[in-house]
């Protein structure tokens, strides 16, 4: 229905604070600021531990590599604010049209293609700079070098193409 309606609507806010999975630890990106403002207001009322919302040049619900993200962290009760800039993961800026996909046939060949290794460019570094904020959300480390580290070895090794390819497996 969202999809039809074309707009987005108090469901695009409260769908990821309304998780049925009741986690505790979550990334979630938004389409600007003012939003993630409002989010992290409300998740002080909720039962998370950590808790991050990224939106880059407000507008894009992840970090693109584009432009600064600026991030939102509830941790334990405490509220910071803070920009993480593509050279925060030792890259340089890219270009928007570098990851932007199509259809979800082109899209899940450009995941296919950074899990299988043949893709290390732009959609490979955002993959890992997204990942490495999920890692430090979820308490892997607190070092963001350090997930950014992780992130790319499970992408390397062939362990985030082994995950997919289960998830593929469970399907119908």
């Amino acid at each position: 229905v969202r999809k039809e309606l074309g707009i987005r609507t108090i469901f695009n806010i409260l769908g990821p604070l309304s998780n049925p999975a009741s986690t505790k630890k979550q990334l979630i990106g938004t389409f600007n600021n003012r939003t993630s403002e409002l989010m992290s207001d409300a998740v002080e009322y909720l039962d998370m531990d950590n808790v991050c919302f990224v939106c880059t040049n407000n507008s894009l619900d992840e970090i693109s590599l584009s432009h600064d993200s600026n991030i939102i962290e509830f941790k334990s009760g405490n509220k910071s604010s803070y920009k993480l800039s593509p050279g925060d993961f030792g890259y340089d800026s890219i270009d928007l049209n570098e990851i932007k996909g199509d259809s979800a046939k082109e899209n899940a060949e450009i995941i296919h293609n950074i899990f299988s290794g043949s893709d290390k460019g732009a959609p490979y570094k955002v993959v890992a700079a997204n990942s490495a904020l999920a890692l430090k959300v979820a308490g892997i480390s607190d070092d963001l070098g350090e997930c950014l580290a992780f992130a790319k070895e499970s992408i390397d090794s062939g362990k985030a193409l082994e995950k997919l390819n289960l998830l593929k497996s469970l399907d119908g």
